[in-house]
């Protein structure tokens, strides 16, 4: 049985409620190249990334909150697995 993985598209406020950030954080972020390449941009020409993408870069970069550390282990798991 494979791990579901939840790749829900979300965007600069989305990361803040995800990584429990204030919301101008991950417009830091963003201004310094310090997120990932964006997944997608939208058509307002916004930067929309997977959730995945996120929870990845988080976990790389020691800016996961441990109630996802099981979810980014998963992910690393079936990224490792290709």
């Amino acid at each position: 049985m494979s791990a579901k993985v939840n790749n829900d598209i979300i965007g600069l406020r989305e990361i803040a409620d995800l990584l429990n950030v204030k919301p101008r954080t991950p417009h830091i972020w963003k201004y310094r190249d310090l997120l990932p390449e964006p997944d997608y941009e939208l058509i307002n020409c916004s930067a929309a990334w997977n959730r995945s993408t996120i929870i990845l870069w988080a976990a790389e970069t020691n800016r996961l909150p441990d109630e996802l550390a099981s979810e980014a282990k998963k992910l690393a798991k079936a990224k490792a697995k290709g």
